[in-house]
């Protein structure tokens, strides 16, 4: 991967510089260094062309020989473990956010009756107080991961000590 991800940087590189081939818009020097990079880089994504693909997994390939070729951090090895199970995190997000908002709304002495409507009724009855400033909602959201996780790593181990087939779904 990593020699393969070098030669792909690498013909990109001596490929747009001579701007022979691989992408319709060729690039030219800019009134600066920086803006000419810019210009040298800023390949055609649609459609494809050789330069983006060059461009993009290159960079891509080291990336993955650098995460192959050590030992994941705790966080990592917690993020790998939660990502085992997907649709468990996933189907659990939704009643813990909504109880949330509701407990929330309730404490702040804010009218909770919408958030138990289905749409359309939900838009009509929408009340003008409705929401919370961005920290209030950063806060509800790092809760919502604070149970979620631990949830999701005791999911994690249950499915690792019982390998039930209707288990690998979540």
């Amino acid at each position: 991967m990593l020699r393969t991800g070098l030669g792909l940087i690498a013909a990109f590189i001596v490929i747009r510089a001579t701007n022979l081939y691989g992408d319709p818009r060729p690039w030219s020097p800019q009134s600066s260094v920086l803006f000419s990079v810019f210009s040298f880089v800023n390949t055609t994504k649609y459609p494809v062309s050789l330069m983006y693909l060059l461009m993009t997994i290159g960079p891509a390939l080291l990336a993955l020989a650098w995460f192959e070729s050590r030992r994941p951090s705790p966080v990592e090895q917690i993020v790998t473990r939660v990502g085992r199970v997907p649709m468990f995190f996933y189907l659990w997000q939704w009643p813990l956010a909504h109880g949330l908002a509701v407990a929330v709304s309730a404490g702040a002495g804010k009218d909770i009756g919408w958030l138990f409507m289905t749409p359309p009724a939900i838009f009509a009855a929408f009340p003008p107080d409705a929401g919370f400033s961005l920290p209030v909602v950063y806060l509800c959201w790092a809760m919502v991961l604070a149970i979620l996780i631990p949830l999701s790593l005791w999911f994690s181990r249950v499915k690792e000590r019982n390998p039930s087939p209707w288990l690998k779904y979540l």
